[in-house]
């Protein structure tokens, strides 16, 4: 079994969704890695092995695992069109915080205005994520 390093985001939501409500906890032996990239690389090599990586890190090498919310519910594979309904029970959001509202222009004000643009929301989507916008 493969886990992330203590501190990484998708090893907190791993251990929220799939750990903690039934008492489980990272065991001493358990392979740290140190991230989603190496996770999948790891996966990849070490033959029955398991472990998690974020969405925009699955590849065609491994296989996924089709999950439920809750015993006797549907299974639901990790595709973005199920993250993106919010059917896919092991997801989270991201947010951008700022520390107060940005002055007009600034480069934070600027930089939030990118993002939400349709070229930074095709930034976004090429990074692994999901666009705030329905696709055109």
């Amino acid at each position: 079994m493969f886990v992330r390093e203590p501190g990484s985001g998708t090893r907190a939501t791993f251990e929220e969704f799939c750990m903690e409500p039934f008492g489980f906890e990272v065991k001493t032996g358990a392979a740290h890695v140190p991230s989603n990239p190496a996770m999948r690389q790891s996966i990849e090599q070490a033959h029955y092995s398991i472990g998690y990586v974020g969405l925009g890190f699955v590849s065609n090498n491994v296989e996924v695992v089709h999950v439920a919310r809750e015993n006797g519910q549907p299974f639901y594979a990790p595709t973005y069109e199920n993250v993106k309904e919010g059917i896919y029970p092991l997801s989270r959001y991201l947010y951008m915080v700022t520390n107060g509202i940005p002055k007009s222009g600034s480069l934070t004000d600027r930089f939030i205005d990118f993002v939400k643009s349709p070229e930074g929301q095709k930034l976004v989507e090429q990074c692994g994520y999901i666009a705030i916008y329905p696709k055109e």
